[in-house]
């Protein structure tokens, strides 16, 4: 009986040592730059861009923060965490960002109004979102801007970026990891940018090629014969001439 209350007491003893000496865990968040909290919305003369929520692969979708130990191995940080989904806080960041280097769009991270015309759609998947114990930054992500309905292909890119850390723990490697993600949407906008005027025209101070109409200019339809033989004129429009005059008995 002795001897089993002299090991109860000693594992209490070592329980508590255990739990008294675990450090606290910290939470952290992604950043957008200084000029994207300084932006002012759009109202979007340009369009709105809406942007889907971003995609994250499976073993980066976790409150725990990853770690490149190698080519083919990570290291889970139980005591350095995300304070939002990882995905959630890409999306929040690429937002800010293209706010402030598309200021003739309007952008809306997703939800928004059903009804609301969009000239353009954002899709993004991040497959590597990171650092390693270096303090190396990691980002690797597909993107494409699909057109407002989301049938077309508008423009389409993979990105992958590295950058390293300005100074040794963790809040500096997320603010690489941070200054990647604004990187990421410095291509999308450049991307963005690119895009035809949303009239369908040709974009500004581009002429006309010799011997081919403008798509802005309407097209002239000319009717043909049912045989294939020379074109003929269209029927006259009703009115266009005066009517025969009714003819009276007798006449």
């Amino acid at each position: 009986m002795r001897s089993l209350q002299t090991s109860l007491v000693a594992v209490a003893l070592a329980t508590a040592g255990c739990f008294g000496t675990s450090p606290a865990a910290r939470f952290y968040v992604l950043s957008a730059s200084p000029a994207a909290n300084a932006a002012v919305p759009s109202t979007g003369p340009e369009g709105t861009l809406g942007v889907f929520p971003t995609r994250v692969a499976e073993y980066l979708d976790r409150p725990q923060i990853v770690t490149f130990s190698g080519e083919n191995a990570v290291e889970l940080d139980e005591y350095r965490r995300w304070a939002e989904p990882l995905g959630a806080g890409v999306t929040r960041v690429l937002a800010q960002d293209l706010t402030a280097l598309l200021p003739g769009w309007r952008v809306l991270p997703q939800p928004w109004d059903p009804v609301l015309p969009l000239r353009a759609r954002l899709v993004v998947n991040v497959t590597a979102l990171g650092w390693n114990d270096r303090g190396e930054a990691r980002l690797e992500a597909s993107w494409a801007v699909l057109s407002g309905t989301g049938e077309e292909v508008l423009a389409r890119g993979t990105t992958v970026l590295r950058q390293g850390s300005a100074g040794p723990g963790a809040s500096a490697a997320v603010a690489a990891t941070s200054a990647l993600v604004t990187g990421l949407a410095h291509e999308i906008a450049s991307a963005v940018q690119a895009l035809p005027p949303a009239d369908g025209g040709l974009p500004p101070g581009l002429p006309t090629p010799a011997g081919r109409p403008s798509r802005l200019a309407p097209r002239r339809r000319t009717a043909r014969s049912p045989r294939g033989g020379p074109a003929c004129p269209r029927s006259p429009a009703r009115g266009a001439f005066p009517r025969r005059p009714a003819r009276t008995p007798g006449s």
